[in-house]
């Protein structure tokens, strides 16, 4: 896995490795996370998971800037295939070589669509230094 993410389910309390927050990177690379819970198992009545990454908590569909279909149940968590090569990523961090701060939502949801589970992860949103599909390299920043 190239990112793992340590859920409480009891408290909401959330770490992460290698980074205190976890980091989406603007490429094309599609990254493998692994979710593990701790505290206590999820509800049994999930039937499936889905995940998206937005700036903020506003309801705007415009809000979410990437969505992860791939999210599969594993014997202490989740695995999910994290793909932000979206034009609304790439719009969110542009230009921002700190990285952005955004929410990364996890929803398991029940037989009616209902969401069972809610987790909100924190996550540093940052550029690539040369996206792939350019015309030209990105020329680096003089040093400070």
């Amino acid at each position: 896995m190239d990112t793992r993410v340590i859920c409480n389910l009891k408290t909401g309390a959330v770490t992460a490795a290698p980074h205190e927050v976890p980091r989406l990177v603007w490429n094309n690379r599609i990254d493998k996370w692994e979710i593990i819970f701790t505290g206590r198992r999820p509800d049994p009545a999930v039937g499936s998971w889905r995940a998206s990454v937005a700036l903020d908590h506003l309801s705007d569909a415009d809000n979410t800037l990437a969505r992860f279909d791939s999210v599969s149940a594993t014997d202490r968590g989740l695995a999910l295939t994290v793909d932000v090569w979206t034009a609304a990523f790439g719009e969110a961090v542009n230009g921002k070589a700190g990285g952005v701060p955004m929410f990364l939502a996890v929803y398991g949801i029940g037989a009616d669509d209902e969401t069972l589970e809610y987790l909100e992860i924190p996550v540093l949103g940052v550029p690539a230094v040369d996206p792939p599909g350019g015309d030209k390299p990105a020329k680096p920043r003089p040093a400070v």
